[in-house]
């Protein structure tokens, strides 16, 4: 790096601290190993924050790009914090790019997801766009990806299993189709934010109406509601990363508690299951897809068989777990991105988890948390101690 190089960066950076946009972090920056930007436009999104501690231990430097009082601006595992001021979030990222140079972009959350794919277009510097692919994958499938209609539409074509769905305006011929209960899901959405579970018609009615009065970010371009048919039987999922489209490594798992119905998982439990691992290399491969990801998957209790019910394109609740299920992603990766052989964990670890907070905040009582694992950031006191006083998902 010259010092032409370093005097610019330095220049950039005194640009954005004046406009309170840039802080350095409590992290060292050697310069010389493998950058990721960690990013997220959700303040109250916990689980990418969890990630960075991962990812310095596998031998990242971290910079995070992040609204002020989000979870991923309190944790202690950054060299630089890029803090999100104002509506511009294309041009504020394209800063933070410029300035701490990464080698690899991740988002945290679905809407993030948006707004880097959605830079990959006419008009954006060359290196930007070549960097949201490396960190994307394949762009013939940003649509794709992103919208959770045209996921299934695209694994119908791969003769994936996956539930029935329609538009939601045909709610109630479906529902003479295939009876209740149902669920109506947006294209856009995580956590369960954006999916009621219905058992009537009038309930399916009231669903309909709230999911089409929420306000989602302009960037996120257009959503459809679709209604899709409820597969009775068991939870699981699978959390992966992968580079252009090779599945570096992965970890399944079936879900023992939620918060709510439609909820995010709040007690997992390993799941050895090579109908879903094949699937979701399948798919990964026919995206291209790179980064942290995942599948959600519905083990149909009648015949066994896994259906697929939504890819997401980012860190999933258990991305972060690293050794705790004896799969290090963010080993995985920064070997897959340094070119060298990832040594399997010999400790396999643990068979179930109890996900701190969200298990903490479902029941601060809970049985699992007495008698399992769960992942409490000790060694990151500032996010401890928010996750503690919030009682909130």
């Amino acid at each position: 790096m010259t010092t032409e190089h370093t005097d610019r960066t330095d220049a950039a950076k005194t640009r954005l601290a004046e406009q309170g946009r840039f802080a350095p972090g409590p992290m060292s920056s050697g310069g010389g190993g493998v950058r990721v930007l960690a990013m997220t436009v959700a303040p109250d999104w916990w689980s990418i924050a969890r990630l960075p501690s991962q990812l310095v231990a596998a031998g990242f430097e971290v910079a995070a790009f992040c609204p002020p009082r989000s979870w991923l601006a309190l944790t202690r595992f950054v060299c630089e914090r890029y803090v999100i001021q104002g509506p511009d979030l294309e041009g504020q990222l394209a800063d933070a790019v410029a300035a701490w140079e990464p080698h690899l972009v991740i988002p945290g959350d679905e809407f993030a997801v948006h707004l880097l794919r959605g830079m990959d277009r006419p008009g954006t510097p060359e290196t930007l766009r070549q960097l949201v692919r490396r960190s994307c994958g394949d762009p013939r499938f940003h649509q794709v990806v992103t919208d959770k209609t045209r996921t299934l539409e695209e694994a119908a074509r791969l003769d994936i299993a996956h539930p029935p769905q329609a538009p939601a305006e045909d709610f109630q011929d479906f529902a003479t189709r295939h009876g209740y209960p149902l669920l109506l899901k947006m294209s856009v959405g995580m956590a369960g934010l954006t999916v009621r579970a219905c058992t009537d018609g009038e309930s399916a009615a009231a669903a309909l109406a709230r999911l089409r009065s929420l306000t989602l970010p302009a960037y996120v371009g257009q959503r459809s509601i679709m209604v899709q048919e409820h597969i009775r039987g068991r939870p699981a999922s699978i959390a992966l990363v992968a580079l252009d489209g090779v599945v570096l490594d992965s970890f399944s798992y079936s879900t023992e508690e939620t918060a709510g119905e439609c909820g995010p998982s709040c007690v997992i439990r390993r799941l050895d299951h090579p109908g879903i691992a094949g699937t979701a290399r399948k798919l990964v491969a026919h995206f291209g897809f790179s980064g942290f990801g995942g599948f959600d998957f519905m083990i149909e209790a009648a015949t066994g068989t896994p259906h697929l019910l939504e890819m997401n394109p980012r860190l999933t609740i258990a991305g972060h777990l690293g050794a705790a299920f004896g799969h290090d992603l963010a080993k995985a990766l920064h070997a897959g991105l340094s070119g060298n052989s990832c040594s399997p964990q010999l400790d396999p670890g643990h068979d179930v988890v109890a996900l701190f907070p969200h298990e903490w905040w479902r029941d601060a009582l809970s049985p699992h948390l007495r008698h399992h694992f769960s992942d409490v950031p000790w060694d990151d006191p500032a996010l401890l101690s928010r996750a503690l006083i919030s009682r909130q998902p």
